[in-house]
């Protein structure tokens, strides 16, 4: 799965991984998928950041002494991480103003 998260191709994986084609990779890969845990989407938007992070990390010195290409990708980035925040902003309203349901209430123990 790491190797699949970081972008890697089934036929990548399968050359690391010792696996026999790239079709035995993906299967690997879509069963591992299925034992993960189902994530929040803030738990992705938290995920997304911390990659976003990383790769602004990884230029920011380039673009701080002047190379065009490093500042061209430090402006892409901060670009996706405002969207991505808005994103989630937009998806915190939208979920204060739904009411719960009357099992989401009894999940938590109310009566409807």
């Amino acid at each position: 799965m790491r190797l699949r998260i970081a972008g890697a191709t089934f036929g990548e994986i399968a050359a690391e991984a010792d696996f026999r084609t790239a079709a035995e990779a993906a299967l690997a890969v879509q069963l591992a998928a299925r034992e993960m845990p189902e994530e929040s989407p803030e738990d992705v938007y938290r995920m997304i950041l911390t990659r976003l992070d990383a790769m602004l990390a990884a230029v920011w010195v380039a673009a701080t002494e002047g190379d065009p290409a490093a500042i061209g990708t430090v402006l892409r980035i901060e670009e996706r991480r405002e969207h991505l925040l808005n994103v989630a902003e937009e998806r915190a309203r939208e979920c204060a103003r739904q009411p719960l349901t009357p099992e989401q209430l009894s999940a938590f123990g109310f009566s409807a």
